[in-house]
């Protein structure tokens, strides 16, 4: 899919697209926007194969092991969050990226969508939705996402295959960066209530989630962190090594109902101070499982669910608040109490 541009010769005029409210663009080869391309829409969705993040030297580093999808870099999210209100069409609140394959980072690089003058976030929501996030870079490299509110919406189907020395052979850091970060589906979705969506990052020695409000899912879903992937058998398919996860945030929940498991090959350490939010959703399950576990701050599941599994140690620092209690609920002119949850160690 190529908007606004022009094969052979210059374009004589810019492309013009407008939208009270959603603009889509799907397709499973490559995806260009011409800088001339003049849009305005309340929600951008751009679906591809995959998308490639990284800087030019980077990807030509990476040569053909870069597969066709979107290519995407500090510039083109800019060019994407700029928009156009010329002709009253409302301000770009919501950018869902959908990659079939995998989001592939390429070194080290930085996608931000904090007004650098404000330090408020250009969109309400950057909604990615990818079965993987997979990491080519040195130990060094450190590839960031910063935002407001991110969503990361996984899939019922397989990532894509790890190219050999490619994206997914990294041993580098992804480091995500939010005021609130959501595991499962956007506002507004049409779940069918029975699919698992699973998530994976591979290429990574670290996977830092900081979010100064909190961590949170909602559905069933999962989230796998691990640094080295192995053979293959056919009844268990692939093995993983390695990778730590290191939640960072004052307060680590799950919407009404919502099964979620957070697991990573080595160690998996919760932290973070601050101000407290209100999580008084029922009924959240959440499973952690890692080699090494470190719980230093709250988790909030209101009559909800928590098991925490080690193969080594297990260790409940000071800051630790494991809350499974119930919660007042009002009727009317009486009020009643659920019942409290359930923790395993």
């Amino acid at each position: 899919v190529r908007i606004g541009t022009c094969t052979s010769d210059a374009c004589s005029n810019p492309a013009l697209l407008y939208s009270n409210g959603s603009i889509t663009a799907a397709t499973n080869d490559q995806f260009e926007l011409g800088e001339a391309v003049r849009f305005g829409t309340r929600h951008l969705a751009l679906a591809v194969g995959a998308v490639n993040v990284g800087n030019a030297a980077s990807l030509a580093a990476a040569g053909n092991r870069v597969p066709n999808g979107l290519v995407l870099n500090p510039t083109v999210l800019d060019r994407l969050l700029r928009g156009d209100t010329q002709y009253g069409a409302p301000a770009l609140g919501t950018l869902s990226l959908t990659a079939r394959d995998a989001f592939n980072f390429f070194g080290s690089v930085t996608l931000d969508t904090l007004d650098p003058q404000t330090g408020q976030s250009k969109l309400q929501n950057l909604l990615l939705v990818t079965p993987a996030i997979y990491g080519l870079g040195d130990a060094s490299d450190v590839a960031t996402i910063r935002t407001s509110n991110l969503i990361w919406n996984g899939a019922t189907q397989n990532p894509g295959t790890v190219i050999k020395e490619g994206a997914g052979t990294g041993k580098g850091t992804l480091d995500i960066q939010a005021q609130r970060i959501e595991l499962g589906y956007g506002p507004m979705p049409q779940p069918n209530g029975l699919d698992q969506n699973n998530r994976l990052a591979l290429g990574f020695a670290n996977v830092n989630l900081s979010a100064s409000d909190r961590i949170t899912a909602n559905h069933k879903g999962s989230l796998a962190v691990y640094q080295e992937q192995g053979a293959y058998d056919p009844v268990k398919g692939y093995t993983y090594r390695g990778g730590n996860l290191n939640l960072r945030t004052p307060l680590l929940t799950g919407e009404a109902a919502s099964v979620s498991l957070l697991k990573a090959g080595n160690s998996l350490t919760l932290s973070g101070a601050g101000a407290v939010g209100v999580a008084n959703a029922l009924g959240a399950e959440l499973n952690l499982e890692a080699r090494n576990v470190v719980l230093d701050s709250r988790i909030a599941l209101a009559s909800g669910k928590l098991t925490v599994k080690s193969e080594d140690d297990l260790t409940l620092g000071s800051g630790a608040v494991l809350d499974m209690a119930g919660r007042t609920l009002p009727f009317n002119d009486v009020s009643k109490y659920s019942w409290g949850g359930d923790v395993s160690l």
